[in-house]
């Protein structure tokens, strides 16, 4: 989901971080991501409602109080005309907690409205699935590479319901290769670590000139779709070793 949370980064971290939690900790305690943790917390990505509702049981907090809704409240005592009956003046102006529980019940209604049409476009709609990814290594800042390049990224399926990654291709080219056909410098199929597919090539080997190499990746998953490049495209400079 996108449409980001104003303050979810700032309400949500605080409070894990004022537990002593670590992103790891409350990742386990939810069964996803790390990343998925971290870009809840900057305010990429809106949990599902039934993230939302484990982080409400998981922190013993509100959803506003965990920065997960960007409803707010107007709230304020309205005066009683003197003389009147004091059922129909809170009939008339309901109090503040009267607000609260109506507001509360308004989410709620509203998240589950939007699950159960969620889950009915899923099934009617077809939706186009992508998987994620993110690049990790070489770092772009330090272009120059000896003979073995790292490869690392993170790959991971962009929703809960999405399959599951496959494998990951790491591709380059370089002058004298057509830019058109990228050559695959490695396949990952197991991730080192959560979400992590890593691998080490010889350049050397590999046939690459020395020179600009420009290098990418691709995310698979398990029932055939693919996300080419999800981070563009990277340059480094090979000087053998």
């Amino acid at each position: 989901m996108d449409n980001p949370i104003p303050n979810a980064r700032s309400k949500l971290q605080s409070e894990r971080q004022r537990r002593g939690w670590s992103r790891k900790y409350v990742a386990e305690q939810l069964r996803v991501s790390e990343y998925t943790i971290g870009q809840w917390e900057r305010g990429k990505h809106i949990p599902y409602p039934i993230h939302i509702q484990k982080l409400c049981n998981l922190f013993g907090a509100s959803a506003e109080a965990l920065g997960l809704t960007t409803n707010t409240e107007t709230s304020g005592l309205s005066e009683v005309p003197s003389g009147a009956n004091t059922a129909q003046a809170n009939s008339t102006h309901p109090s503040p907690r009267a607000k609260q529980q109506r507001l509360f019940l308004s989410i709620v209604g509203a998240v589950v409205v939007l699950a159960i049409a969620f889950s009915v476009i899923k099934y009617v709609i077809p939706v186009h699935v992508k998987p994620g990814g993110v690049w990790i290594s070489p770092n772009p800042a330090y272009p120059k590479i000896g003979d073995i390049i790292h490869f690392a990224a993170y790959a991971y399926p962009t929703h809960q319901s999405d399959p599951a990654i496959d494998y990951v291709n790491f591709t380059m080219y370089w002058p004298g290769v057509d830019p058109r056909a990228w050559k695959i410098a490695c396949v990952v199929h197991v991730p080192i670590n959560k979400d992590v597919y890593a691998c080490d090539v010889n350049l050397r080997l590999l046939g690459a000139t020395p020179g600009p190499i420009t290098i990418s990746f691709d995310v698979y998953d398990r029932q055939g779709n693919v996300n080419n490049a999800p981070n563009g495209e990277h340059h480094i400079h090979y000087v053998p070793s």
